[in-house]
């Protein structure tokens, strides 16, 4: 057999092989991917409009509470709405607050909860640090600007003899 003939021959088998190889862990890598459980869910693109807000809270006024917010930060509604909002879903997910079925999650997966703290009686603690850090990461809200719009709405709970 002609040296040359084998050469080329012995360089197709070496890169076949080094191809089977390659091929071979990058379909095993693919195959320890994590595979998604559960539904999935993504923050919706719409706003209903008109709709009173849902609350945790459905004794609360919520055109007073936005005005004693308001009144407390000289934060503007939007920023207001958005926090607010925040904190009712963040005490739904961990299990301290109730949202009609129908509510738009915007800032919280309701799938996919945060770790709540625990108290002594193990029971879920609600943490309006964890919240603002959340909106801060999550939208266009600094999060200064969160953590002063939930003190201010923990003040008015507390006011209303609502704070749970």
């Amino acid at each position: 057999m002609d040296p040359m003939l084998l050469l080329v021959a012995v360089v197709v088998v070496v890169v076949v092989a080094i191809a089977a190889l390659v091929s071979g862990r990058r379909r095993r890598d693919a195959s320890l991917e994590p595979v998604a459980l559960g539904p999935s869910w993504r923050p919706p693109e719409h706003e209903r409009e008109g709709e009173r807000p849902d609350t945790a809270y459905p004794e609360v006024d919520v055109e007073e509470q936005a005005a004693f917010i308001a009144e407390r930060t000289d934060a503007p509604r939007p920023v207001i709405d958005e926090v607010v909002n925040a904190w009712n879903e963040y005490l739904s997910v961990i299990g301290l607050a109730q949202l009609p079925a129908t509510h738009d999650y915007r800032i919280y997966d309701p799938y996919n909860p945060p770790v709540a703290r625990r108290g002594p009686d193990g029971e879920p603690v609600a943490d309006p640090e964890r919240v603002a850090r959340d909106v801060g990461m999550r939208t266009t809200i600094l999060e200064r600007d969160a953590a002063t719009v939930l003190e201010a709405e923990l003040a008015y709970l507390e006011q209303a003899d609502l704070l749970r």
